[in-house]
């Protein structure tokens, strides 16, 4: 620990001119500080603001229990990731800052041995380069937390969230305020004249090696970081990522400028050979300018990448966890043609479909089943899914040995039905009842009960009871097919095993035979069906998770129980799907509705109807649904919780805008520190002969090179770290149905690096004009002999 004297009084007016002589890196430092500091207030401040607007996005029949909880999930995840961010802007600021400090104490290098030749103490210096910190951090910190609350109440935060931001800016200003006094103290301790290349490529490689092990060990750590809470490997990732893409950028541009200049130097041009020489001899300077541009385009790349995967996963998890634009969960009632058909004329709803939604069991697993209509499927379930289920359903409908209907056309809406009793006794005809399943144009089955009109003695040798019996369809929802009739007893005293016969009529010209006791209830008379023998199984897509964990596969045929009830089912596996759309659960199965349907007829004498709607159209559509029906309505969007932690995007691109800033800003000061090292240069290639434009062609030239080069190995090395990490990262932080999506968001990704391009250019523009305004002086300084 070192022993700090005080200082006297004349050694006060001495910081103060210091200070003065040093004025614009003082400033550009200050503004560093500032400008990140603004960044993590505006990144605090901004994260919460998605509850808000998920309050506000709340879909129609959600109660405020649901609300509630999926505002608490989506907090969670930016719980998770939002100090992520925050260590993001800092390790940009603590870049820039430390290296404007390192200029300020290399510019001071002469003139700190002259200090100490007089007297001065290296205590009595340090003292004052941390007075000077101390300033720099304190003003920064002020103006920042400012300015961050300006930008917050600017974007409609509110007053009270900025101001709650100031112990984020006390903090940072603080930790930012220690980078800048440690980089001070190296400095002053560490002359930067004794800082050779070889020493900083061997630094690089070191760095590169310590790098690679860390991303290496998030890399693996990510899978099984927590996804409620802070876990600290999701904290560091981004930062040991993109730092691992800046530092292999250095490297990797140290390389090629030592290539570029063996290779120009063979030419007897001043330019190019020039600014290569240049390049790889003031190559530790210069590998500052390519750290910072390189570490702002990887972080850029890795906001898109993040944007992209983001929005791309929660539009296709809320499509997957829906399964349709629209979807409409009954309370109670089962699914009616007549609503299918409804629900298709209204605005906005392109199309509509009964959806059975079921738990099952696979043994001792336990599963969902989800069924739609083979022909709606294609049409109902949006892309964004990513399954074909137009082919998907066609090699379902088409598998052999399978379940296949053969429903009987019904011609007109009114439907007759004859059977006969064998018995004489009036009171056990009139407890019968006839029953038919149908479905309607859209595939809808639903189970209609047909009025009786007469009980007759039946004519011929046989005798018994005639029964005939009548219903209306609703037009709307036709034409129909008629999938089974079904005849029922009524319990009642003295009944008695009995035959009925289903008679062809001039609506239904079907005919079949079954006996009713008080023991069978229903029977089914007529099922459309191709006739096998035994119940055959449904065929069904599996999902990948269910097929892992039963050891399942394609061809394998297994049966299945409906939870809560002793109805049983089977099915062969057709098709091995990641996702069964609208699953409540990764387990889950999906087969044709139709089939299902007469399945159940097949093994039993009763079906379990759809309880969902499912339509395709636009979400806008939600409020009328709602109104229509008894039950919840959800859409396609991403719901409240995805809404709540979609403010990481905003995060994102709020800490890559600071990065930007910083990058810019660090560049300015280190390329005005060189330009004040090289007017000696300068002056002696104009007494060589070399027009001024010329020195600024070159210089311009030089200074392209390094942005050019950092901006694209930037690029490079960022589409790198976001591919392997961006992923991961979704994962670890949501909750969504199915893996990340990869994505980048290509507009906002163009306008960063346009911005930091344009940033580079105008300081390249204004060092090669300072070059050649000192180029076509009359006269050459005392400074620059």
């Amino acid at each position: 620990m070192v022993n700090l004297p005080s200082t006297p009084p004349g050694t006060l007016r001495l910081l103060r001119r210091r200070s003065g002589a040093r004025r614009a890196l003082l400033a550009t430092t200050a503004a560093t500080v500032a400008v990140a500091v603004a960044g993590v207030c505006i990144v605090v401040g901004w994260l919460p603001t998605g509850a808000d607007r998920a309050r506000a996005a709340a879909g129609p029949g959600m109660s405020a229990d649901d609300v509630s909880a999926q505002i608490a999930a989506g907090s969670a995840s930016l719980a998770s990731m939002g100090p992520a961010l925050v260590v993001v802007v800092l390790l940009s600021a603590a870049a820039a800052a430390a290296r404007l400090s390192g200029l300020r104490g290399a510019s001071r290098e002469a003139e700190s041995a002259v200090l100490r030749a007089r007297g001065l103490s290296r205590a009595q210096i340090l003292v004052m380069e941390l007075r000077e910190a101390a300033i720099i951090a304190g003003t920064g910190g002020a103006a920042g937390w400012v300015l961050g609350l300006g930008v917050l109440i600017a974007l409609g935060a509110g007053t009270e969230r900025g101001l709650s931001t100031w112990p984020v800016a006390a903090a940072a200003s603080t930790a930012l305020g220690a980078v800048v006094v440690g980089a001070t103290m190296l400095a002053v301790r560490r002359p930067a004249s004794t800082i050779r290349a070889r020493g900083a490529r061997a630094a690089t490689a070191a760095s590169v090696v310590l790098l690679g092990t860390g991303v290496v060990v998030v890399l693996t750590q990510l899978g099984t970081a927590l996804t409620r809470g802070v876990d600290p490997i999701v904290v560091v990732a981004p930062s040991v990522v993109l730092l691992a893409a800046a530092v292999t950028s250095v490297a990797a541009f140290a390389g090629l400028a030592a290539l570029a200049d063996r290779s120009s130097g063979l030419g007897p041009a001043l330019v190019p050979s020039l600014p290569t020489r240049q390049l790889a001899r003031r190559l530790p300077v210069y590998a500052v300018v390519v750290a910072l541009v390189a570490l702002t385009a990887a972080q850029a790349v890795f906001a898109a990448a993040y944007d992209g995967t983001w929005t791309r996963t929660a539009e296709v998890s809320a499509a997957l966890r829906t399964g349709a634009d629209l979807r409409a969960d009954l309370a109670g009632d089962p699914v009616t043609p007549q609503l299918v058909a409804d629900t298709a004329e209204v605005a906005g709803v392109d199309d509509a479909a009964a959806a059975l939604i079921a738990d099952v069991e696979f043994g001792g697993t336990e599963a969902g089943i989800v069924a739609l209509p083979a022909a709606a499927a294609a049409s109902v379930i949006p892309r964004a899914t990513g399954l074909d289920s137009r082919a998907l359903t066609e090699a379902l409908t088409s598998r052999p040995a399978t379940v296949t209907i053969e429903p009987l056309a019904m011609d007109g809406d009114r439907v007759r039905l004859a059977a006969t009793l064998d018995t004489e006794r009036v009171a056990l005809a009139e407890r019968v009842g006839l029953s038919i399943v149908v479905l309607d144009a859209r595939g809808t089955p639903a189970t209609i009960r047909l009025d009786a009109l007469s009980l007759d003695r039946a004519s011929g040798a046989g005798g018994g009871i005639r029964i005939v019996a009548e219903t209306d369809l609703p037009s709307a929802a036709g034409p129909w097919r008629l999938l089974a009739v079904t005849a029922s007893l009524r319990a009642g005293a003295g009944t008695a095993a009995v035959e009925i016969s289903l008679s062809p009529t001039g609506s239904i010209p079907a005919e079949g035979t079954g006996v009713l006791s008080a023991d069978s209830g229903t029977v089914v008379l007529w099922r459309g069906e191709q006739p096998v023998e035994g119940p055959p199984p449904v065929a069904a897509a599996m999902s990948a998770p269910l097929a892992e964990r039963l050891g399942a596969g394609v061809g394998d045929t297994l049966e299945f129980r409906y939870a809560g009830a002793g109805r049983r089912g089977e099915i062969v596996v057709a098709a091995v799907v990641p996702v069964i759309p609208g699953a409540a659960e990764p387990d889950a199965v999906f087969v044709p509705l139709e089939e299902l349907t007469l399945s159940m007829l097949q093994r039993g004498t009763t079906i379990i109807a759809p309880g969902s709607v499912w339509a395709s159209g636009a979400p806008d559509a939600a409020t009328a649904l709602q109104s229509m029906v008894d039950g919840q309505v959800t859409t396609a969007r991403p719901g409240v919780a995805a809404t709540v932690a979609g403010s990481l995007v905003a995060g994102w691109w709020i800490a890559t805008a600071a990065a930007l800033v910083l990058a810019v800003v660090g560049v300015i000061a280190a390329l005005q520190t060189l330009s004040t090292a090289r007017r000696g240069e300068v002056a002696a290639l104009r007494a060589l002969g070399v027009p001024a434009r010329t020195q600024a062609n070159a210089r311009m030239l030089e200074l392209a090179a390094v942005g050019a080069g950092a901006l694209l190995l930037g690029v490079g090395t960022g589409a790198v770290a976001a591919a392997l990490t961006v992923p991961r990262l979704v994962d670890a932080v949501a909750a969504q149905v199915g893996a990340a999506t990869p994505a980048i968001a290509g507009i906002p990704l163009v306008a960063a690096l346009a911005a930091l391009a344009v940033g580079l250019g105008g300081a390249a523009v204004w060092t090669a004009r300072d070059v050649r305004r000192l180029a076509s002086r009359a006269t050459v300084g005392e400074d620059a002999r």
